[in-house]
């Protein structure tokens, strides 16, 4: 048979998609060659198809037909399709494919239009504007990831490849069982295993407090359907709310159509579910966290692509609740989730549970188009084997930076190296894989201990514009792609000349979980500035969600903050800080300046845009050694404050006086080691952050104004007396 016969490619893939039903597995059909050639060939299959659901993902589809835009494949979860069409001539969008997997039925086919298979890597993808930096142009990009990519799909047994100008194919059809029959057809649970799980839920709430469930699986195993179930049961038996969340509020589209299903007389909208009794509503993770919404179970849906700190404070917050995750996620994955919590979940309520559930319900069991995601996306990669615990000896580890090209075929280290990521950050997503091979100002470091590897990194060089370009970008006519510490430095802070400067800003950094708080992440910070390839560097930064943990895990190697964003993010609910270690004697000039406006602005901000930034980080922020140069507090605000300390002046009569000596104490760590933690948050809270008298009451369990004021007081008396 020839490639180049459309009438004989449309009976091959006919056949696939009649053993696909059959089987009721999924199958992944490549059509490479020539553009125009690929759309002819799918187009005159998808004419026998006129009872399929068909949609195409591209930014040229054909006429009348569904299409799937990438930048919006969020809006189509939760749907099914019996085929979809990839078009990589558009652009291959590695989160898009691992999306959309996932809403093909059993039985179903995905059809990959690809170039010529050999010569794919040369292509000038339209996925490169993404991840391209200034100056680099995207026909300069070099390709790793689609060279690996083709090397994955032709060694995979279970893809078909049809390429233009070759014979075609003769595709084999294992012996497969129809796991159809193992499905409760018709019944409310499609398997045991979502039985269980409903099950599972429900004791949650009728069970013992304090006893959280952990519910995992696989895509398409009606995870999210368990939990719409498990819902609309507990609101017909008399539960009257019950509260869901997850990283977005599509997440739960699924959950919810299903507990409407099997409710009556209810009335919905995107985000509540209502009956005479009970209400189902869902919040944004932040929002649960900064507000008091009761409920009687929480649902946490996609737990894995939350931060770890916010699913701790749901945990502190509501005694009844279940966590669920998938496990290879096309976004966020369980297996970190799993690795990060579960000392959390040890610490505060040691008698939770976990369940899996198994057994797939959209298609059968050892699906060939799940196993190619998993393998393309690297959504499998596990963890390195082996005996690692501290302490290690340093001596016997191995620094190294990678050259890209060899990783990129060495599928083992590469299995190794994004696996220990995958764990390492909660929101790691398939294209990260793209940028990590080919972004073009990326470099990748590795620690090892023999041929495992205990560390990685990713610095992306930035910065080294010319004066004009610098202007452009100090008066925010310019915001070149890729050089995030540069513009926050020229246009946020105010610091002209600096993309001038040459730096490097750490994008990601991770040590395998038992070797974490054992000193290696510092050695390992160490050892990257020391490296040769550093040497003509001004500074190096990080920019990440602001928590404790990581405050001080990076200032332990000397990295100060100067710049705190004023905005949460929407899912993690933190603010994102900017980190700047100098290593030149310009890229110390800057960092002064730059220190020194952090601190004057920040001060200001806490009334305002960080108003409810978490006390203990705004102590942390306030803390830096370039700044504490104000060790006197004036003769007059002295008086003030003993004035007040003694009640013979009340608050509003001084509060610049107060302030100023809190920033004192504050800044000074043996002057803020002797104050209680309670009076430490009550001092920032009102005194820097100014939350009202009422406010307070609520949150500091106060009885009201006067108590608030009588624990001020007690707070700044071992001070009024001493010189600070």
């Amino acid at each position: 048979m020839n490639g180049d016969n459309p009438e004989q490619l449309t009976v091959l893939i006919s056949d696939l998609l009649k053993h696909a039903h059959t089987s009721n597995h999924r199958h992944c059909i490549v059509i490479a060659g020539e553009q125009i050639w690929t759309r002819h060939i799918t187009s005159n299959f998808l004419e026998q198809c006129i009872d399929k659901d068909i949609a195409w993902l591209s930014t040229s589809p054909p006429e009348n037909i569904t299409t799937i835009v990438p930048e919006k494949i969020q809006s189509v979860l939760g749907n099914e399709s019996d085929i979809i069409v990839f078009d990589a001539y558009s652009g291959f969008n590695p989160d898009a494919f691992g999306a959309v997997a996932g809403i093909i039925c059993g039985g179903g086919l995905l059809l990959l239009l690809t170039p010529e298979l050999s010569n794919w890597k040369n292509y000038n993808d339209p996925e490169y504007k993404r991840i391209t930096v200034f100056p680099t142009s995207p026909d300069e990009m070099t390709g790793r990831f689609l060279k690996r990519l083709s090397r994955v799909i032709q060694e995979h047994q279970a893809t078909t490849i049809i390429e233009q100008y070759q014979p075609l194919p003769t595709p084999s059809f294992p012996v497969l069982h129809d796991h159809k029959s193992t499905l409760h057809e018709g019944a409310i649970y499609k398997t045991d295993d979502q039985k269980n799980a409903v099950e599972a839920i429900k004791k949650v709430v009728t069970g013992h407090r304090r006893r959280p469930l952990v519910l995992t699986s696989d895509r398409g195993r009606g995870k999210s359907a368990a939990l719409g179930i498990a819902a609309a049961q507990l609101m017909q038996q008399g539960v009257d709310r019950i509260i869901v969340t997850a990283p977005r509020s599509e997440a739960v589209k699924i959950l919810f159509e299903h507990t409407i299903k099997l409710l009556e007389n209810s009335e919905a909208t995107k985000r509540l579910i209502q009956t005479s009794t009970s209400t189902l509503e869902y919040f944004p993770p932040d929002e649960l966290v900064r507000n008091e919404h009761k409920a009687k179970l929480l649902l946490v849906d996609e737990a894995a692509a939350i931060p770890a700190p916010i699913l701790e404070q749901l945990l502190k917050k509501y005694s009844r609740v279940v966590f669920a995750s998938t496990v290879h996620g096309y976004e966020g994955t369980g297996r970190g989730f799993a690795i990060r919590f579960h000392n959390t979940l040890q610490r505060l309520t040691p008698n939770w549970k976990k369940l899996e559930i198994n057994q797939p319900i959209r298609w059968a069991e050892n699906d060939p188009l799940e196993d190619l995601t998993f393998k393309s996306l690297l959504l499998d990669s596990n963890l390195a084997h082996g005996k690692l615990s501290a302490p290690l000896n340093v001596s016997d580890l191995i620094f190294e930076r990678m050259d890209r090209n060899k990783l990129a075929d060495d599928e083992s280290t590469l299995q190794s190296l994004f696996g220990l990521l995958i764990n390492a950050h909660y929101q790691t997503k398939p294209s990260d894989l793209r940028y990590l091979l080919d972004g073009p100002n990326l470099s990748v470091y590795v620690l090892r201990k023999e041929k495992t590897i205990i560390a990685t990194a990713l610095l992306a060089a930035e910065g080294g514009f010319n004066e004009d370009i610098a202007n452009e970008i100090y008066h925010g006519n310019r915001r070149p792609h890729g050089h995030l510490t540069p513009e926050v430095l020229a246009s946020h802070i105010g610091i002209k000349k600096s993309p001038l400067l040459i730096g490097a800003r750490i994008v990601r950094i991770a040590v395998q979980p038992s070797l974490q708080n054992s000193g290696i992440g510092t050695f390992f910070l160490d050892s990257i500035l020391k490296h040769s390839s550093l040497k003509n560097y001004d500074y190096l930064s990080s920019s990440f969600g602001a928590t404790m943990d990581l405050l001080n895990f990076w200032k332990k190697s000397n990295y100060s903050p100067i710049r705190i964003g004023i905005q949460q993010n929407s899912s993690s609910g933190e603010h994102s800080v900017l980190m700047f270690k100098p290593i030149s004697k310009v890229g110390k000039e800057i960092f002064m300046a730059a220190n020194l406006q952090f601190f004057r602005q920040f001060t200001e901000q806490l009334t305002d845009s960080l108003q409810y930034l978490e006390p203990c980080l705004v102590e942390f922020l306030l803390r830096q050694e370039s700044i504490n140069d104000n060790s006197e507090l004036d003769e007059l605000d002295r008086e003030n404050v003993n004035a007040f300390v003694n009640k013979q002046r009340i608050y509003e009569a001084c509060p610049a006086s107060i302030k100023n000596i809190t920033l004192l104490i504050l800044q000074n760590s043996k002057l803020s080691e002797q104050i209680t933690i309670e009076h430490k948050k009550l001092l920032i809270r009102k005194v820097l952050q100014k939350h009202d008298w009422k406010m307070l009451t609520n949150t500091n369990e106060n009885t009201g104004k006067k108590s608030i004021l009588e624990n001020l007081r007690t707070a700044l008396k071992p001070f009024v007396k001493k010189s600070l």
